[in-house]
C-alpha cells in the first residue's frame, strides 16, 4: 500500500525531462499500454460516456461541530442548564454576534448557525446524519471514510474511494486524480489512479507551465538536441513494444514497459497542454474567478481558494476526480471553540456554496447539463464533537457523524438517518428509509461511500461489504 506525498516541482521536472516523444501513439493504443487491454477498454468506454461523471471529495479536517452545522438543536428545547440531563449544550449564545442563536430553517431541514451559507442549496443537499464512526482517533476516522474500510490500528486498508473512482473514470484526463493535502491509497490499481498531491493552491500552476520539462533559460540548440534524442527514444520504445512476444513469461517486461510509457506520455501531455493559465489565480486573466470566490491574490490557500482549485480541475478537463482538505483547524478542545471553530466552519460552508454556484453555471462537456448535475460531491469530517462543552469551554471527540452528498445521481432536499434526542448518539435506522428503527442497522462510512460510488455507476471494491442507501439515489 502506498500513500501519495506532495510531488515537488524538481521531482516532476526530473520525470518530465524524460517525458517527450510518444505523442504519435493513438489514445486507444495508449490506454491499452497504460492499463492493460481490459482496463484500457473500460477507461475508453467511461471517457466517451454521454453521461460522464466526476467526483469531488471535500474534507473538513479536525472533527466538525454538528450542533453548529449539520445536526442542530433548539436551545429552547435544550437549555444549557439542562445539559447534565440531556447531554446536549448548543452553546449558541457564546458564538460571535453575527451568528444566529437558534437553528436556521432552510426548508427541508434545519441547519446550525454556521450553516447559513448552505441555505440556497438545501434542495440539492442529501444530509446523512447519525453515521457511526466507531472511533475517536483522527487518523482512523479519516482513513475509514477515505477507503470505506476500518483501518488496522491506524493503517489504512484497501484503496481510496477517490482513487478507485479515478481508475474507472479518469483514463482520458491528464491528471486522473488530483489531491490537495489529502491522503491517497491505490494498492493494486493502475499507477495513474494515484493522486498527484499538490501542497498549496498555487503550486499546480508551476507544475503545469514548464515547456517540455525544460527551464525557460535552456538554449535553443540544447532544446533541439534533446528533442532529437527523445524522438529516437520514442522509436526505440515503439520497436521494443512491437518485438515483445505474448504469453505469461513476458508479463513482467510488459508491465515495466507500460509504466515507462505511462510516465513519459502523461508528463509530456501535462507540460504541452497550456493549462497552467487556468490555475494562475493571481493573474489578471482570472479576475472573474477571484471575484466569485472572493480571493485575495496574496492569500490563495484558503477554503475558497481550494474550492476554486477543485472547480478549475473539472472545468478545464484536467481531472475527473479531486480530493482535498477544504478546511482544517477544527480540533478545538479549548475556549477557542466559540470563535475559531465557528469561523472556520462558516468559511468552509461559504467555500462549498461558492463551488456549487460555480459548477451550476458551468456547462458539462457534453453540453446537455450543468457540471454540477454530472458531479458527485462528498463532504465529510473524520467525526464530530461532543454535544456538551467541556470544562475548558471547548468540545471533545464524538462518535456520531454526518455528511453531505450533493450533485448528480443523488436526491437532495432530505435527511437520512438521525442521532438520539439525548446525548446525540448514532441511532440504528432502517437502511431503506433512513428512519430510526431499533431493529435496524447503524449507518457506517461504508454505506456512505458506496452510495457515492453508485451515483457514478460504479460497484464498490471487492473488499468493501456494503449496499448503497437507495433512498438517496435518483
Amino acid at each position: 500500500m502506498s500513500a501519495t506525498t506532495s510531488l515537488s516541482r524538481r521531482a516532476l521536472l526530473a520525470h518530465m525531462v524524460e517525458a517527450v516523444g510518444l505523442s504519435q501513439i493513438a489514445p486507444s493504443t495508449l490506454n491499452t499500454l497504460l492499463c492493460g487491454r481490459e482496463q484500457g477498454r473500460a477507461w475508453a468506454q467511461a471517457s466517451t460516456s454521454p453521461r460522464a461523471r466526476y467526483l469531488l471529495y471535500l474534507h473538513f479536517d479536525g472533527g466538525w461541530d454538528l450542533l453548529l452545522g449539520l445536526d442542530p438543536r433548539d436551545p429552547a428545547d435544550f437549555p444549557d442548564a439542562d445539559a447534565p440531563v440531556t447531554g446536549v449544550e448548543p452553546g449558541y449564545q457564546r458564538l460571535p454576534p453575527r451568528f444566529s442563536r437558534s437553528p436556521i430553517d432552510v426548508g427541508p431541514f434545519k441547519l446550525g448557525p454556521c450553516g447559513a451559507p448552505l441555505a440556497p442549496w438545501a434542495e440539492r443537499l442529501a444530509l446523512v446524519r447519525g453515521i457511526d464512526m466507531g472511533t475517536l482517533t483522527h487518523e482512523v476516522g479519516r482513513r475509514y471514510l477515505n477507503t470505506a474500510r476500518p483501518p488496522a490500528g491506524v493503517s489504512a486498508q484497501g484503496v481510496s474511494i477517490s482513487s478507485y473512482a479515478a481508475s474507472a473514470l479518469g483514463g482520458e484526463q491528464l491528471i486522473p486524480h488530483l489531491a490537495h493535502r489529502f491522503e491517497s491509497y491505490h494498492l493494486d490499481l493502475p499507477s495513474e489512479a494515484s493522486a498527484l498531491n499538490v501542497a498549496s493552491v498555487d503550486h499546480l500552476q508551476y507544475l503545469l507551465q514548464e515547456t517540455l520539462g525544460l527551464p525557460s533559460y535552456a538554449p535553443a540548440h540544447l532544446r533541439g538536441a534533446l528533442n532529437r534524442y527523445w524522438a529516437k527514444q520514442s522509436e526505440a520504445y515503439e520497436a521494443r513494444w512491437a518485438a515483445l512476444p505474448s504469453g505469461e513469461a513476458h508479463a513482467r517486461s510488459l508491465d515495466e514497459l507500460r509504466k515507462t510509457l505511462a510516465l513519459r506520455a502523461r508528463a509530456r501531455e501535462l507540460v504541452t497542454a497550456s493549462l497552467h493559465e487556468s490555475f494562475q489565480f493571481n493573474a489578471d486573466a482570472q479576475a472573474t474567478l477571484r471575484a466569485h470566490y472572493q480571493l485575495n491574490p496574496q492569500q490563495l490557500d484558503t477554503p475558497s481558494g481550494r474550492a476554486a482549485l477543485a472547480a478549475q480541475a473539472l472545468k478545464t478537463g484536467l481531472s475527473r476526480v479531486v480530493s482535498l482538505t477544504l478546511v482544517d483547524g477544527l480540533d478545538t478542545h479549548d475556549g477557542q471553540w466559540a470563535n475559531d471553530h465557528s469561523a472556520r466552519l462558516e468559511q468552509g460552508f461559504v467555500a462549498l456554496s461558492q463551488l456549487l454556484d460555480d459548477l451550476s453555471q458551468s456547462p458539462a462537456p457534453d453540453g446537455q447539463s450543468a457540471l454540477l448535475d454530472q458531479t458527485m460531491i462528498v463532504v465529510t469530517s473524520e467525526f464530530s464533537r461532543t454535544p456538551r462543552l467541556n470544562a475548558r469551554g471547548g468540545r471533545d471527540h464524538h462518535l456520531a457523524n454526518a455528511s453531505l452528498l450533493i450533485g448528480g445521481g443523488v436526491r437532495g432536499g432530505q435527511v437520512f438517518g438521525e442521532t438520539s434526542p439525548r446525548f446525540m448518539g448514532p441511532l440504528k435506522v432502517n437502511l431503506e428509509t433512513g428512519r430510526g428503527d431499533p431493529s435496524g442497522s447503524p449507518i457506517r462510512p461504508q454505506e456512505l461511500m458506496v452510495t457515492a460510488l453508485a451515483t457514478l455507476g460504479l460497484n464498490p471494491p471487492t473488499q468493501v461489504r456494503a449496499e448503497p442507501l437507495s433512498a438517496l439515489l435518483t
